[in-house]
């Protein structure tokens, strides 16, 4: 059974997502903690088939003093991290900005499959379930 990694800072807003995607046979884990999920994909080394990450969230969720006062943009450091220590994990972005120099920054991660807010629960977890059964990362995609 294939397996999701959601990574929000607002989960109830992932709700409708995770039922639709349990439906279709996936298995989903939703986080609305960056540094649960570290531990979890770092620390712990838990294996899903696709981690899907908020881009922005709530400074309260910043794993670094510097972090929460500036505003960073934690999912950005989180997927930094795991392109580091977990190479082989396959992570898209889940976000509601979509500017140049965010798009950029992704690319050069190595993050194909982008996600924009506000999105369709229906399409979205259909190109969740293609990504699923694609295990190259040769193309990639943004889906609103």
């Amino acid at each position: 059974m294939p397996s999701v990694l959601f990574i929000d800072d607002d989960a109830v807003e992932i709700e409708p997502l995770e039922y639709e995607l349990g439906s279709m046979g996936v298995t989903v884990m939703v986080l609305d903690s960056v540094t649960e999920a570290r531990e979890r994909l770092i620390e712990r080394g838990e294996a899903f088939d696709l981690v899907v990450v908020d881009v922005v969230m709530a400074t309260e969720n910043a794993y670094t003093k510097e972090e929460s006062e500036s505003g960073t943009l934690t999912g950005v450091r989180l997927i930094e991290e795991l392109r580091k220590r977990r190479p082989d994990l396959r992570v898209a972005t889940l976000t509601i900005r979509g500017d140049a120099p965010m798009l950029e920054a992704l690319e050069a991660l190595g993050v194909r499959e982008r996600f924009r807010k506000p999105y369709f629960t229906l399409p979205l977890a259909q190109r969740i379930l293609r990504i699923l059964g694609d295990r190259r990362q040769d193309s990639g995609s943004e889906i609103s």
